[in-house]
């Protein structure tokens, strides 16, 4: 009985999920072993309960007060001592106290033995009570369902998905009620009467509550390792009738470069389509420009893993006048199937019900643009096309031509691009660039090819976290700090009201100006190896690579604001650039095949930007030498190809050389010799357009030699911009005041 008793509290225990060291007290009733109201207040502990009843069942033993082991131990609520040899309990103002003598062996044992009693009885109890609740339900929804015993129950107690149905339901057989009235689907605990209450604790119901035969379950859609394939799209192309689904290019020509519009068709294919190949027919492979610009074929074969290049030495495959050979073409379709895309053609749809055509024509032969697709053996041996049924020979719409005056033009709308079935020709060359902005149909069907979206893709802000208001200078190889350094830090501090600026370098600068700023207290030096490795290459020793390496660095490590030594800053950043990843600008225009090169110098950007992240990777490409391809070409591919990642803003520097300054947010800025502040007088609004002047070659002009060469330029109107910018901060940092330099203040 006694173990009995302790069962009931150990299985509560277990529902509850309560600490074993602390399970509220019912007054034991050692005689009848029964279970009385709980006292209130008290409390026990596992090892004391068993304790106790060893005490009990022990054979032998003296107490020094008249307690014998039939004399009931009721409203228990204290415990004054305990120990392997004596039990003592306080009722009210009473103790009673338990001896046993020099039986610790004796009592370990009979502790252990009832310990594991307890606990095999239990689990015996309520394995069994579980048991015979599971076949009762399966035997009650067996009869209600009809279904056979391993459809009606998915394990555990849980109703089985039916035959033709994605979910089962049993409607009420009474008639009573309303027959629309659901009920939903208890779980194990709930069918056989265990239900939890609020804080997630089990008790005990009347099982009689639970064996209600009227019920209506519906079962939800479970996971299994096999199931219905719903791609239906996918499925509609595995059909035996259908052409071949490969792909063939003709590439004509040499020293050729495989351009963004030959990219942008041949990927229009694939998305399309999505071939299980695609044969790139070749004379001579496409050749690379001097500035690794154009790379698009080499990421098409890298990329996809069936691109094939073949070349052609048995045949003739391009005319003179340098367009494919329709005879090849017709050959090669007639030998593998397939489809045939011209280089200038991109596709805006291609129905899968075409496919099933014999053969479907929409090639040009006045342009050579355009598509052709066919099954296998379309040809009679001669040459000549077999005497098809007309019903399966269809000419498919005319591809949509997009000349040089309607791609130069703002907004170009065509339905063509939004129809299931069509295709365009472009004649010029294009760059991401053109259509990331272009609200029109082509620049949708280009986003769609390209970006994998119609919308305009363009970074966002988000004020979660904000770029912190911090600047970061690289000083590499020492030496004096010269006049524009000095004004880079000041314009930091007072225009741009940055709270720190940190140089770093392996020695300190040197010089007059760093004597009068090394003390300021918004300016910090700190030591960094200048021995550069980046991905196992070689050591980095020119000061412009490690300053390459480091601007993208520190700030995707710290974030704030990153500049070289020669700029300054005249107008402060607006907040609300401050909730972007990363903000930079486009550079003086000086390459003719790039469409445009990236500057860092300044960049603004938070700590773990993506942008930054993705810039560090393609170090594994960084060349010795090459300071516009590591610092601005390859920053401009990267945003070219994700240009969500950066905010390109045109008016945060104007990039200033050879005494010419050129802005970007000029029309034509492209022209750097024609397109400049002195031909067209762009920046006679410069306070207000712009945030900084980044002063390139030479890196110091004249007015900036020092603070005596800009007073004595500033006494000599009319003022050159270089005067007219060194007179502006001046006055803004507080060192000039009516034509007079003043001492520094801090």
């Amino acid at each position: 009985m006694y173990v009995l008793s302790l069962q009931v509290k150990l299985l509560l225990s277990f529902y509850r999920q309560e600490d074993f060291l602390n399970i509220p007290l019912h007054t034991i009733d050692l005689a009848r072993g029964s279970l009385p109201q709980p006292a209130e207040n008290s409390c026990f502990t596992l090892h004391i309960v068993c304790t106790y009843i060893l005490h009990i069942l022990a054979p032998t033993g003296k107490s020094t007060t008249p307690v014998g082991r039939n004399e009931r131990f009721n409203k228990v609520v204290g415990i004054c001592d305990l120990s392997p040899t004596k039990f003592c309990l306080r009722e009210g103002q009473h103790t009673y106290c338990y001896h046993k003598k020099n039986q610790m062996a004796s009592l370990r044992i009979r502790y252990i033995l009832v310990v594991l009693f307890a606990l095999s009885v239990t689990f015996l109890l309520y394995s069994d009570r579980r048991t015979s609740a599971d076949v009762h339900k399966r035997k009650r929804l067996k009869q209600q369902l009809s279904l056979p015993d391993q459809r009606a129950f998915a394990g555990g107690g849980r109703l089985g998905e039916a035959k033709g149905s994605n979910k089962l339901e049993l409607q009420r057989e009474d008639g009573e009620g309303d027959e629309d009235e659901e009920h939903k689907l208890v779980s194990d605990d709930e069918e056989d009467g265990t239900v939890r209450d609020e804080d997630g604790h089990i008790t005990v119901e009347d099982e009689g509550e639970q064996a209600q035969e009227d019920v209506k379950v519906k079962k939800e859609p479970q996971p299994s390792g096999r199931g219905r394939y719903n791609n239906e799209d996918a499925l509609r192309r595995l059909h035996p009738d259908f052409a071949p689904n490969v792909g063939h290019i003709v590439w004509c020509g040499k020293d050729r470069w495989f351009e963004f519009h030959h990219y942008i068709s041949v990927l229009s294919f694939i998305k399309t389509f999505q071939p299980d190949a695609i044969f790139f027919h070749y004379e001579n492979l496409p050749t690379k420009d001097h500035s690794d610009y154009n790379t698009w074929y080499w990421e098409l074969s890298d990329r996809f893993p069936y691109f094939r290049a073949v070349k052609v030495t048995d045949t003739p495959l391009c005319r003179e006048d340098g367009r494919p050979r329709l005879d090849f073409i017709q050959k090669t379709l007639n030998a593998t199937g397939g489809v045939y895309l011209s280089e200038h053609t991109m596709l805006s749809g291609f129905p899968t019900e075409l496919r099933r055509n014999l053969m479907v024509n929409g090639y040009d032969k006045q342009s050579g643009s355009g598509l052709i697709m066919a099954h296998r053996n379309f040809l009679t041996p001669d040459g000549q096309r077999r005497q098809l049924d007309k019903s399966r020979v269809r000419d498919f719409a005319k591809c949509h031509y997009v000349n040089s005056t309607k791609l130069e033009s703002e907004s170009h709308n065509f339905s063509i691009a939004q129809s299931a079935e069509g295709c365009i020709t472009v004649d010029k060359v294009f760059f991401p660039k053109d259509i990331m902005l272009r609200t029109d149909s082509f620049g949708k069907l280009v986003r769609r090819v390209f970006y994998n979206t119609e919308e305009i893709v363009v970074p966002k802000p988000s004020y979660d976290t904000l770029i912190p208001n911090i600047a970061h200078i690289v000083w590499v190889k020492g030496g004096p700090m010269r006049f524009p350094f000095y004004l880079t830090c000041l314009t930091l501090i007072y225009i741009q009201e940055v709270e720190m600026v940190y140089i770093y370098g392996g020695r300190p600068p040197t010089g007059e100006y760093w004597e009068k700023i090394r003390t300021h207290p918004k300016v910090t030096y700190i030591y960094r190896t200048e021995a550069i490795h980046v991905f196992n290459s070689t050591k980095l020793t020119i000061a412009g690579h490690i300053s390459d390496i480091w601007r993208i660095d520190f700030v995707y490590k710290y974030g704030g604001i990153y500049t070289d030594t020669d700029v300054v800053f005249t107008k402060k950043m607006e907040d609300y650039y401050m909730g972007y990843d990363a903000i930079g600008s486009f550079d003086w225009p000086g390459n003719k095949v790039f469409p445009d090169r990236v500057s860092l110098a300044p960049t603004f950007g938070k700590a773990g930007a993506k942008f930054y992240s993705l810039a560090r990777q393609t170090w594994h490409d960084y060349r010795r030498g090459e300071h516009n391809w590591n610092g601005l070409r390859v920053p401009y591919k990267l945003w070219e190809r994700q240009p969500d990642l950066l905010l390109i803003e045109p008016h945060l520097q104007v990039i200033c050389a050879w005494e010419r300054c050129h802005p970007t947010w000029y029309p034509n800025y492209h022209n750097g010799r024609a397109v400049n502040d002195v031909t067209t007088g762009s920046m006679k609004n410069w306070k207000q357009d712009t945030h900084a002047f980044h002063i390139t070659v030479p890196s110091v002009p004249p007015e900036f030699t020092n603070e005596s060469a800009l007073l004595s330029h500033l006494q000599h109107p009319p003022l050159s911009l270089y005067a007219e910018v060194g007179k502006y901060v001046m006055e803004k940092i507080g060192l000039l005041k009516d034509g007079n330099l003043l001492p520094p203040h801090w």
